[in-house]
């Protein structure tokens, strides 16, 4: 009995130390709840980030964005839902971002999420909601906001399977900005929404896929093709060009992914024309293929190089149709002109009857022809206001044939001039409006069938 009394005694001490024990024990802290993140657009953006609640009035945080990208907001004292807006600038460009927490965890913000959230709102203008932070409106994202972001990865699918990227949650999974998985789609892709319009972008070929919300709804996009472009790859656009000698494109470039968007140009062959710290490229007087290569400044060992031909300018030719008798007065790379004057001389023991028939370079022009302007020859000349561009059909002249072999007529003498800026100033005045632009100096051909250039 008195062993029994003394386990009894022991057990009750154990509690009683026990007991003092638990009370100088550190009290477990709960951590306060929290919002985080990252924000891009493939690179970090770089700039600030916002975050409202849905009490009334709403209570509004904001913060700096970290160099990663990265986000945390404490969220004691508001109340859920959340929706969130950041700013900044990503590969050069600025963007204005949304994304939506119901509860506290992780809401990255980037294109994907501003797209889930538009389509789960059912409606493009956030900047509106976010403004005024509408409480029906913010239930209603909240319901739909699941739906929504699976919506979106089946509509991209067959674009976000090339990255690796089809199964994960561009909002709330983990993300870090290491252009790998879904941030290299996004240093790939631009997808912007505006006026119920989704905009699908390849940024490595410039070009784009519209859809109407609806319409990204019910279907599915591939809009980047395989291999995929990596990070800091040099792209140039346009991706070629073919103009005339003298005459100026503009090339724009794009660095994959990379904050530093900054190229150096250069023309690569010496005599090739010249290129500006811009992009504007000026051909020589000789045309030929030339190429301009673009070198990024963050990493040198990325560049890329297009081809450009020139062509010879302001030429005409004077070539036989499918019908006997009968030849076309072509035009070939006209640029800026106002006016022409061409003399065509042909053999009168084989050819008869000239006709001139106005060809479609040249409609809208004062057109005149003369189809006895000596014996053997005649002319046409034509005089616009307009600017006479590109290559076709000037005229058309036919013969009647009184010879068993017809010839080819030629050129043998041709003027071009240019349209000339009007007069300005005092006391400038206006042409007469039947009076063609005043010819420059021409040329002539001597050969059968060639062609002449105004040395203009």
């Amino acid at each position: 009995m008195k062993r029994l009394i003394r386990w009894y005694l022991f057990l009750f001490l154990l509690l009683v130390l026990a007991g003092c024990g638990g009370s100088n024990a550190t009290p477990t802290m709960t951590p306060a709840p929290v919002v985080t993140g990252v924000a891009a657009a493939g690179s970090p953006l770089v700039g600030r980030v916002f975050l409202k609640d849905s009490s009334i009035p709403a209570k509004e945080l904001s913060m700096p964005l970290a160099p990663d990208g990265s986000f945390q907001f404490n969220l004691n004292g508001l109340t859920a839902p959340y929706i969130l807006r950041a700013v900044g600038k990503s590969s050069g460009h600025i963007f204005a971002l949304y994304s939506f927490a119901p509860t506290a965890g992780i809401a990255n913000i980037n294109p994907l999420s501003s797209l889930a959230v538009t389509l789960a709102y059912g409606s493009d203008n956030l900047a509106s909601i976010y403004s005024s932070t509408d409480a029906v409106g913010m239930q209603t994202i909240t319901r739909a906001l699941g739906d929504a972001i699976i919506t979106v990865q089946t509509a991209l699918r067959p674009t976000l399977v090339k990255f690796g990227a089809e199964s994960v949650n561009f909002l709330s999974a983990p993300y870090v900005a290491n252009h790998r998985g879904i941030d290299l789609f996004l240093d790939n892709a631009d997808i912007s929404i505006s006026n119920g319009i989704v905009t699908l972008s390849d940024l490595t070929a410039n070009s784009s896929v519209p859809t109407t919300l609806s319409g990204f709804v019910v279907g599915t996009f591939d809009f980047i093709p395989n291999p995929v472009t990596s990070a800091g790859t040099v792209r140039i656009f346009p991706a070629s060009a073919s103009i005339n000698t003298g005459a100026s494109v503009t090339f724009s470039s794009r660095i994959i992914g990379s904050d530093n968007q900054g190229v150096i140009w250069r023309v690569v062959e010496d005599g090739g024309g010249s290129i500006t710290s811009s992009g504007v490229y000026t051909a020589p007087a000789t045309s030929g293929t030339y190429h301009v290569k673009a070198t990024s400044v963050a990493d040198p060992s990325r560049s890329a190089s297009v081809s450009i031909v020139v062509n010879a300018a302001n030429i005409i030719m004077i070539v036989p149709t499918a019908t006997p008798g009968e030849f076309s007065l072509i035009a070939e790379n006209f640029s800026g002109i106002g006016g022409v004057e061409i003399t065509i001389t042909y053999d009168i023991s084989v050819l008869a009857n000239p006709r001139i028939t106005q060809g479609a370079m040249l409609a809208g022009t004062m057109f005149f022809q003369n189809t006895r302007y000596t014996a053997n020859s005649v002319k046409v000349t034509a005089a616009s206001i307009n600017a006479i561009n590109g290559s076709g059909n000037l005229a058309t002249v036919s013969f009647d044939l009184v010879g068993a072999v017809p010839s080819t007529p030629f050129i043998s003498q041709y003027k071009l001039a240019k349209v000339s800026p009007p007069p300005t100033g005092p006391g400038s005045g206006s042409p007469a409006p039947d009076q063609p632009p005043a010819p420059s100096a021409g040329g002539s051909v001597p050969s059968s069938g060639g062609a002449g250039t105004a040395p203009i």
